[in-house]
């Protein structure tokens, strides 16, 4: 019989499968195989919106236990998937079953690298008992091993803004004595007088470069705002980029990822938070040991549009930071023969508290 794959959840997910005897096919492996089961739950998220906490419609009939239990663990994993960031790990793994444990470093942003253990089954090629030494309030989801490849990260584009752009809307007037002294806090006007008289440094004469990824223009109409034109449109599924504003120094003052979407151009508010004066804005792929900087639904559009295989971390109970972990099928195989293959950790905040 032919094995079920991920694209056929897909469709089944997105109401596509008309043939009677093919659904009923992909119905039976979701029911063998869990990680089919919670696939498929993860990508049709907010079906179950309209059950209440016993499974059951609030005007339609009940259903059964083992329908209600289901559900309740697809929520309660649709819930950990609402927090989950993608954390880059540094390393690779066999195409067939590694013959002695294999130690990986997780990339954790701008904290230490955590080392991932992961020891082969002795009985079953492909299986692997993971190790992920967490803190108590995350938890990893899965495993991805994804064609993560977007562009050079060292290819940026960089172009010099308006003496408006950075403007922010004036304090009001209780709160302008108060906020007078904070570092870069001034009103338009305040800020385009003082532009106007301050002089211009050497480091702030930086030419304006363009990448081979993005071409970026901004417009001094249209504060914290900028176009961004894909240069390479090969990767047809969403591009992350990295997106920083420099001081007249080329300090970097400010930044922030963003999912450009394929067809989309505009990306505005950026740099909420930042309140000094912007000279240049740089724009670059987004390294993958950064990919946790992507927030969790942009991450999960990521990984759903790129060419990947997700498996799920199954926790062994009554441990701390022990799953199992399945790669054993042809699909994840021939990821992880993939010359631009790149292992990814799916990790959710257990208390709902997304970090920054």
């Amino acid at each position: 019989m032919k094995p079920v794959t991920e694209s056929d959840i897909a469709r089944y997910a997105r109401g596509e499968i008309s043939d009677p005897e093919e659904a009923a096919r992909i119905a039976r492996a979701m029911r063998e195989c869990p990680e089919l089961d919670v696939l498929f739950h993860s990508l049709t998220d907010g079906v179950f919106d309209d059950l209440d906490e016993d499974g059951a419609s609030a005007d339609g009939p009940e259903v059964s236990p083992a329908l209600a239990a289901m559900l309740a663990r697809a929520r309660d994993y649709q819930a950990l998937q609402a927090t989950a960031r993608l954390y880059r790990l540094k390393g690779s793994l066999p195409v067939s079953s590694a013959d002695t444990e294999i130690s990986i470093p997780l990339l954790c942003g701008s904290q230490s690298a955590l080392t991932c253990r992961f020891t082969p089954s002795s009985d079953r090629p492909g299986v692997y008992h993971v190790h992920v030494p967490l803190p108590p309030n995350r938890r990893a989801l899965s495993l991805a091993v994804g064609d993560l490849h977007w562009g050079d990260p060292t290819d940026d584009t960089e172009v010099a803004v308006h003496t408006t752009w950075s403007d922010r809307p004036a304090p009001s007037p209780v709160r302008a004595a108060a906020r007078s002294t904070e570092r870069g806090v001034v009103s338009a006007t305040e800020l385009a007088a003082k532009s106007d008289s301050q002089p211009v440094t050497g480091a702030s004469k930086r030419r304006e470069h363009q990448g081979c990824t993005v071409d970026v223009r901004v417009d001094g109409q249209k504060s914290w705002s900028a176009e961004i034109f894909r240069l390479d449109v090969r990767p047809f599924w969403p591009i992350p980029l990295m997106l920083t504003a420099l001081a007249a120094s080329g300090e970097a003052i400010a930044s922030e990822v963003r999912l450009l979407r394929q067809g989309e151009r505009l990306v505005e508010n950026l740099f909420e938070n930042c309140t000094e004066r912007v000279y240049w804005l740089n724009v670059a792929p987004l390294k993958t040991k950064d990919l946790c900087r992507l927030k969790p639904l942009d991450a999960a559009e990521l990984l759903g549009s790129c060419e990947s295989a997700v498996r799920v971390l199954r926790r062994i109970p009554e441990s701390s930071g022990e799953y199992l972990l399945d790669l054993s099928d042809e699909v994840v195989q021939s990821r992880l023969a993939s010359p631009h293959a790149v292992l990814v950790l799916e990790i959710a905040d257990v208390e709902g508290e997304v970090q920054p």
